[in-house]
């Protein structure tokens, strides 16, 4: 063998094995533990959730996090966590006596404690004695157990990364123009400005539906962690790319919902109330403290909202809750196409170039033609999505600086 050949090296530590398991076994069951259960995607998400949640807390490279707890599945994320936070974990043996167990901690210099609360009375003797600890985190896996003064687990790992993206997406919420500074618009090394080009067929498409979904999730984890305001603005916002439009900021997220889903119908009207107050709290310091709703009915609007999306049609038309779709009859290209319609799109990023072209195509009757005028991206995603949308696209041809796209509507 050419000892002059590079050889590709890449260690096998238990983090690269969590990273595996969530990618490649995601939805199988990683572990059980009386009556829960994670998935592998679930529990690679606790595990760094814990390990963001220590490093938001000040834990260092190289600094010790103790966990007094029997083999339990905290224990089992500690092991994965800790080292992700660049921390050494120090298991302690849950025999030990309260003497002992102070003398592991204060020796091994550790500055987070966990402490299962089957364990309180191990430590309550000697909490006063331990030098170097700086937070204690209660595990219950017990309800009802007695605890040490501290955090709860279960809460810490809510909180795990959420300061941290908080005060680092601030630094992006206003996002200056390619004259004012290009630097945004490029990828980390590239010469280029960022594009989808080449970066598979339709992703215009297919993006619609991934920003429906995102927001959809994510207001549904919002009322799970009982921040409704957040879970208002999400499912109000879900469904507005259907429409062409996209929010600066929730109140006009708030706006375009009542315009484009309460005042058409498409979604009750009783839940303008909801969306009433929430938009009246947007501006607020504090919208959630400020938004005085019931979860009940904030629930109700999430699941109205995943409703309509569930109703939704491939060219982004809702159907009526009994109404079934009806597919519409082909049509032959006509000889010498003449459009019927005509946009002007440059300048739209995508998805929402192919949301306005959808838009379009939906109000005309099939085998009529749309000519539209898009930048290059546009003309290298829109009619790829157009196709998969079942779409003839019958030229995309230069003009000047800009590409004149002829669509047929099935």
């Amino acid at each position: 063998m050419d000892n002059q050949t590079p050889v590709y090296r890449s260690l096998l530590t238990p983090l690269r094995f969590l990273e595996r398991s969530t990618a490649v076994f995601r939805d199988k069951i990683a572990v059980v533990h009386g009556d829960s259960q994670y998935t592998y995607a679930e529990f690679g998400k606790r595990v760094n959730r814990l390990a963001s949640a220590l490093r938001d807390g000040g834990v260092e490279r190289g600094d010790r996090v103790a966990f007094l707890c029997p083999n339990i599945p905290p224990l089992l994320e500690a092991h994965f966590g800790v080292p992700l936070a660049g921390a050494a974990l120090v298991a302690i043996n849950v025999r030990l006596s309260p003497n002992e167990v102070a003398y592991i901690i204060n020796h091994s210099g550790a500055k987070y404690l966990f402490v299962d609360s089957a364990l309180a009375s191990t430590l309550k003797p000697v909490r006063d004695q331990l030098k170097t600890v700086e937070t204690i985190i209660n595990i219950n896996d017990v309800p009802g157990d007695s605890h040490v003064d501290g955090r709860d687990y279960e809460a810490f790992l809510e909180g795990g990364g959420r300061e941290a993206a908080t005060r680092l997406a601030a630094d992006y919420k206003e996002v200056p123009t390619f004259d004012e500074d290009k630097n945004y618009y490029f990828d980390w090394g590239a010469e280029v400005p960022f594009s989808l080009e080449g970066r598979g067929p339709g992703e215009c498409g297919a993006g619609v539906f991934d920003l429906i979904e995102v927001d959809l999730a994510s207001a549904r984890e919002a009322l799970q962690g009982g921040r409704l305001f957040a879970a208002t603005a999400l499912a109000a916002r879900a469904l507005l790319v259907t429409q062409g439009e996209e929010a600066r900021d929730d109140a006009a997220g708030l706006d375009l919902f009542t315009t484009h889903f309460l005042d058409t119908g498409l979604v009750d009207a009783a839940f303008r109330t909801i969306v009433g107050k929430a938009k009246g709290c947007a501006s607020a310091p504090s919208p959630e403290d400020a938004f005085d709703a019931d979860a009940a009915g904030v629930s109700a609007l999430v699941d109205a909202v995943q409703d309509l999306y569930g109703r939704m049609d491939a060219s982004l038309r809702f159907q009526a809750a009994t109404e079934k779709a009806v597919p519409e009859p082909e049509h032959a290209p006509p000889t010498g196409a003449q459009a019927a319609k005509e946009a002007d799109f440059r300048g739209v990023v995508c998805p929402l170039n192919y949301v306005k072209t959808k838009l379009l195509l939906g109000q005309m009757q099939g085998g009529q033609v749309l000519s539209v005028l898009l930048d290059k991206e546009g003309a290298r995603n829109v009619p790829e999505s157009a196709e998969q949308d079942g779409h003839t696209v019958l030229s995309v041809a230069p003009e000047g600086e800009s590409w004149r796209v002829l669509i047929q509507k099935r």
